[in-house]
């Protein structure tokens, strides 16, 4: 199924800029639109049946307003979804995002205050800060003032970074055939120094010179390694401030919108090269498509559910097992502990050493023996007498954050992975670090771009 475009609404004429966008892209790529409308709590603690009052009075106007726009998106071609959740709105939108496999988020905002003042406020912040997929800012003001969307020239700032080089990936994905790419570098002046590091206000003009080169060597290389089939490049190289620069490109080549990386951190942290990316929402008309870290992770390694890290084929114990087998079989396979199935291989519970040595330490270390009337004996008791149960498990397709988040909120050491209702495979905190660890080396590794390749492969994987 095609990834679809998400696009949160608020109600208001503004919230709906975004929405000609949203068709542009969906027609361009042939994917569905989704619509979202987030019921937001009360200020205030209300009783449960009240709070299900409110949410029933406010679902019927909402519902309707969300059926005039599928309605209008539908008449011009498009296949529209919507969703209507409760809650959080930041969370409930990431939520949905990663459910339908999001392409991108589509998002309005307005003013020149910078992203605090989005239409969303606070709730687009968070957004951008935690949104595994790009997200696209539309402004408000132009988009009114603006012909109809095209996607024909979309300007990439670059800085040799892998972040940025991840922007010019996803530009290629977000590109049409007989499209064209603006490879953009801004160089900043080399500046002189004295003796001692201080900084006089002259420019080494060689220096820079020869910074300009390197820039236009670098971008060249990505020129080459860009599907020449499909779309068209240029490069081109500014020297000045970062910020101003891109701007100015994107005046002077009237672009479309344009494509960058970010840190996708807000306030203080606030955005890669700077406020760069901060400031080219602000200050420019186009709108802007941001490429997080996290959207660079989730791409480098692919959308990553439970089957994809857990170790498959567990080796279960059966719930009739005596104590004493079982206790043998973690020790041979030095395992912290096992799902528990019945006799239709069902899960049923887990168990753990600790479940059996808490019992039975002596016979492990010579400390003190369990008396005979505290528990099973470990001859004759079962496995099935001292497991856990039920069973805190998750299915084989479930995302691998909702794992990581089962592994922490309840201590567990080991998190069986089930396939209708029977273990399929095991899921330990040693396979989430190594995970994460991976994803760390993936985004600080140098990288390439490969032609026709889904995502910038690092370069040692070539």
């Amino acid at each position: 199924m095609p990834r679809p475009l998400l696009v949160p609404l608020d109600g208001s004429e503004l919230g709906e800029a975004a929405l000609p966008w949203a068709v542009t892209l969906a027609r361009s790529h042939d994917v569905p639109v989704v619509l979202v409308r987030v019921i937001g709590r009360p200020p205030y603690r209300a009783p449960a049946e009240a709070y299900a009052q409110f949410l029933t009075a406010t679902r019927t106007p909402i519902e309707a307003d969300l059926e005039r726009v599928r309605q209008r998106l539908a008449a011009a071609g498009r296949r529209v979804e919507t969703a209507i959740r409760d809650g959080d709105a930041a969370e409930s939108i990431l939520n949905l995002a990663d459910e339908i496999g999001a392409f991108a988020i589509v998002m309005a905002f307005h003013g020149r205050g910078g992203l605090t003042r989005l239409v969303l406020g606070s709730v687009a912040e968070r957004v951008l800060e935690q949104a595994t997929v790009p997200v696209l800012l539309v402004r408000a003001g132009a988009a009114r003032n603006q012909t109809r969307p095209a996607l024909s020239r979309l300007p990439v700032p670059l800085d040799g970074s892998p972040l940025a080089e991840q922007a010019l990936s996803s530009a290629q994905d977000l590109a049409a055939d007989g499209v064209t790419l603006l490879l953009l570098q801004i160089v900043p002046p080399v500046q002189r120094f004295l003796a001692g590091g201080r900084r006089v206000a002259t420019v080494d003009r060689a220096a820079t010179r020869r910074a300009v080169t390197e820039a236009e060597e670098y971008l060249d290389r990505l020129a080459r390694a860009v599907d020449s089939a499909r779309v068209s490049t240029r490069t081109a190289v500014r020297t000045g401030a970062a910020g101003s620069e891109i701007l100015s490109a994107a005046r002077n080549e009237a672009v479309d919108l344009v494509v960058m990386g970010t840190h996708g951190r807000t306030g203080p942290a606030r955005w890669l090269m700077g406020s760069v990316a901060d400031e080219v929402v602000r200050r420019g008309e186009q709108p802007v498509f941001l490429v997080s870290t996290r959207t660079m992770a989730a791409r480098v390694l692919g959308p990553l559910v439970e089957r994809d890290v857990m170790s498959a084929d567990p080796a279960c114990l059966r719930d009739d097992e005596p104590l004493s087998a079982a206790l043998r079989k973690l020790l041979r396979r030095r395992a912290s502990g096992a799902p528990v199935v019945d006799a239709a291989g069902k899960l049923v519970g887990i168990v753990s050493e600790h479940d059996i040595l808490a019992r039975h330490a002596g016979l492990i270390d010579g400390v003190a023996v369990v008396a005979a009337d505290s528990g099973p004996d470990l001859e004759t008791g079962t496995v099935g007498q001292i497991m856990s149960s039920p069973a805190v498990a998750i299915d084989e397709a479930a995302p691998l954050r909702k794992a990581t988040g089962l592994l922490v909120e309840r201590r567990l050491r080991l998190l069986p992975v089930t396939r209708g209702g029977k273990p399929v495979g095991t899921l330990t905190r040693a396979d989430v670090l190594n995970v994460l660890a991976t994803r760390r080396q993936a985004a600080a590794s140098p990288t390439r771009v490969v032609p026709g390749a889904e995502a910038v492969v690092p370069a040692s994987a070539i």
